[in-house]
């Protein structure tokens, strides 16, 4: 008898056969914009490698499991001496390793870009570099590299947090999230009351985030505390301090997706 582990790699190894299988035109995609961002990163500026993280988070599930969204091979899974929550487990697994891989990748090609300055030769003495600019602007002054890596690893939590929610969604209705990304695909997709303002809110949250830190608003007694804490947060190992609770933050988000897809897939009739 097979061990957890062998069967939790076994399905991984059949998810990977599926994926490529026959033409899966979202692996196009995501390659090409995971090269995209690479390209632009070291001819325009690191910080364009906060795109592949979105890029990343939101083309993962749809790119892995396109295949099986087309022949309904998911109906495959309530026949073979499976079970759910090693399926849920498996996916999960893979998404997240992918997930990883791509943005540690991503993130070390964004940092030798960072040294080499190659963008500043092209644009000419570095007059539309992001990243100093903007550091430069900071009331205290943050480096350039803990800025691109507060930035980065920002985005590297939202964009799993991207991933985890939209595994969840597919493995809890496998029928309505594919339909959903045929309609995103096609353009047809009507945005939602609900989408508007989540969108509307994250923006507001950023753009008030780095006016604090540019000094553009200021900061009442009431909060001086709170944001000056952020603040050194955010300065500590250059970035790096702020952003790994972020991603830990995302990390918890992901466990309560994994329990909440366990949860609904043990009920789902397949």
């Amino acid at each position: 008898m097979k061990s957890y582990r062998q069967k939790i790699m076994d399905i991984i190894k059949a998810d990977i056969i599926t994926m490529n299988g026959s033409k899966n035109s979202m692996t196009t995609v995501l390659v090409m914009s995971i090269i995209m961002t690479i390209v632009s990163g070291f001819c325009m500026n690191p910080a364009a490698g906060t795109m592949g993280c979105f890029m990343i988070g939101g083309l993962i599930v749809p790119t892995m499991f396109n295949s099986e969204m087309k022949n309904h091979g998911e109906r495959l899974y309530g026949i073979i001496p499976v079970e759910r929550k090693e399926l849920v487990t498996s996916r999960f697994i893979f998404c997240t390793a992918v997930f990883f891989i791509a943005e540690i990748a991503i993130y070390l090609m964004m940092l030798i870009s960072l040294k080499a300055q190659l963008y500043n030769r092209i644009f000419e003495n570095g007059e539309l570099d992001f990243l100093k600019i903007v550091s430069d602007m900071t009331e205290n002054r943050m480096s350039p590299t803990g800025f691109f890596n507060l930035v980065y690893f920002s985005s590297s939590a939202f964009g799993l947090k991207m991933m985890a929610w939209s595994l969840r969604s597919y493995l809890s209705d496998s029928k309505k999230y594919a339909q959903q990304m045929m309609e995103a695909t096609m353009g047809n997709r009507k945005i939602s009351k609900k989408d508007v303002i989540t969108g509307v809110f994250i923006l507001a949250i950023l753009v008030i985030f780095i006016l604090l830190l540019l000094g553009v608003i200021k900061i009442t007694a009431a909060i001086a505390v709170v944001v000056t804490l952020l603040f050194q947060l955010a300065q500590a190992a250059n970035g790096i301090f702020l952003g790994l609770i972020f991603i830990i933050e995302a990390l918890f988000f992901l466990i309560y997706c994994y329990i909440s897809a366990l949860l609904t897939y043990e009920e789902k009739d397949i």
